[in-house]
Order: structure tokens, then sequence, then C-alpha cells
């Protein structure tokens, strides 16, 4: 029996690695791990650190599906492994 799984197309990941997509006004990185933004500080405001969660399988899946986003992948894998 195979399971589906959704990646981001690896070569796009490695042109972009910082890339990030809106889900539900929400952002979310497409590495699929979390990103971190920092904001160097001014006189007028604090600096800033905003962590950016990496897409969930769910998310990659809404982007394939519903968004038919061109950089999302979709594989088949058989059960233990490719």
């Amino acid at each position: 029996m195979a399971t589906t799984k959704y990646i981001v197309d690896p070569q796009f990941i490695a042109k972009y690695p910082g890339a990030v997509t809106l889900i539900d006004g929400a952002p979310v990185a497409l590495s699929g791990k979390d990103l971190t933004v920092e904001t160097p500080g001014t006189r007028e405001n604090a600096p800033k650190t905003r962590v950016i969660p990496g897409a969930t399988q769910e998310q990659l899946r809404y982007l394939a599906e519903t968004e038919r986003n061109p950089h999302i992948r979709k594989i088949e894998e058989k059960d233990g492994g490719k």
C-alpha cells in the first residue's frame, strides 16, 4: 500500500531557501523548517525576532490541490520507504 506525501520542488528550495507563502493569512516557510527573521532596531523601534513555522503536510496538500502551486510535488511512497 502506498502513502501520499507532498514536497516542495528541491530545485526551487535550493534557489529560494527562504521562500514563504500565506495560508489563511498566516505565513508559512516552504522549506518545512521554521524560519527566523530578525529585524534590526531603530531609534523608534526595538529589534524584533519573528519565527515563521514550516509548512505541514496538510498545508502543502492545500497548496498543491487547491492553490495549484507549481512548486509542490505529490509523491507516492511505498510502505517502508520510497
